[in-house]
């Protein structure tokens, strides 16, 4: 039958058990110093105690895993670093090859802009509706009557300015050619803007008054005459004729044209003289855009009748 204890009272269990506890701790701090305990016949160094079994495969699991974590490191490591080196290199997905040569390499030049554009001269087949590109056979009338004249400059460069010289045979033989310069609609109408290749609509972008010609008394009136454009502007006054005295072969308008747009129409009328002499006296137009590389464009108007 068990002992009873008065109320208070220790068990005896209880004080061999925090003597236990006491010992084996005051155990553990002998096995750090290094020294012999006296109820052991083993020495523990450096506070190492030998592991049993179980413990000794615990530790190499965890050392096993870390291992293997620091491997994976390792590799991920390796693999950003190969993954970097891939993005600088000419290979790597969704980057550009470098080339020797840029996308967009305007190479440096000492031609001004603007030098291969190509001027082109047409005169109006009133009979027939159309423009000609080659010399036109023209009645002539007893009244005298106005020709109609198309430049077309292609290849323009937006913005860039270009110096046209308009050059006409104002005599032929001796006898009045191509008198002076007005509007190309004065006897036609609005026909030949409408038609291709002139600009195929009758407002211009820009109008400007043919200077007068003081050796002529015909175009005194005011509003005589226009050049007209479309796909271009006037900077400044055109100047001319030159010469400003009476005719002896040829007279030239110079106009400074600042392109809209990479083709200008230039549109304006001559006045054809009532006697130009011989029948079949040619008279001719030319239109040089200075420091073009294109030869000048001419175009004639043979005289008939």
């Amino acid at each position: 039958m068990p002992e009873k204890r008065a109320w208070g009272e220790s068990s005896g269990r209880s004080s061999s058990g925090l003597a236990s506890l006491w010992q084996r701790a005051a155990r553990q701090l002998r096995h750090l110093s290094g020294r012999r305990d006296a109820g052991e016949d083993r020495w523990t160094w450096f506070g190492e105690e030998p592991y049993p079994r179980h413990r000794r495969r615990r530790l190499f699991l965890i050392l096993a895993e870390a291992g293997a974590g620091i491997a994976l490191i390792a590799v991920g490591a390796l693999f950003v670093v190969l993954r970097t080196g891939d993005a600088d290199s000419p290979s790597a997905i969704g980057t550009a090859t470098p080339s020797a040569t840029p996308l967009i390499a305007p190479s440096p030049s000492a031609s001004p802009i603007g030098f291969t554009v190509t001027p082109r001269l047409a005169i109006w087949d009133s009979p027939h509706g159309l423009w000609e590109t080659d010399d036109l056979t023209v009645n002539r009338s007893g009244d005298g009557q106005t020709v109609p004249f198309l430049l077309l400059i292609e290849n323009a460069a937006a913005g860039q300015t270009y110096n046209v010289h308009l050059t006409y045979q104002c005599r032929a033989d001796d006898v009045a050619g191509l008198e002076f310069l007005t509007d190309f609609d004065r006897d036609t109408g609005s026909g030949p803007a409408l038609a291709a290749p002139g600009p195929q609509r009758s407002f211009p972008d820009t109008a400007f008054v043919v200077p007068d010609d003081p050796s002529i008394a015909e175009d005194d009136e005011p509003n005589t005459g226009s050049f007209r454009l479309w796909g271009g502007t006037v900077e400044g006054a055109p100047s001319g004729p030159a010469p400003a005295f009476a005719c002896e072969t040829t007279k030239t308008f110079s106009i400074r044209v600042r392109a809209l747009g990479d083709t200008v129409h230039l549109l304006w009328g001559v006045s054809l003289a009532a006697t130009v002499g011989a029948d079949g006296a040619r008279l001719e137009m030319k239109a040089v855009i200075e420091g073009a590389q294109q030869q000048p464009a001419a175009i004639g108007v043979v005289v008939s009748g």
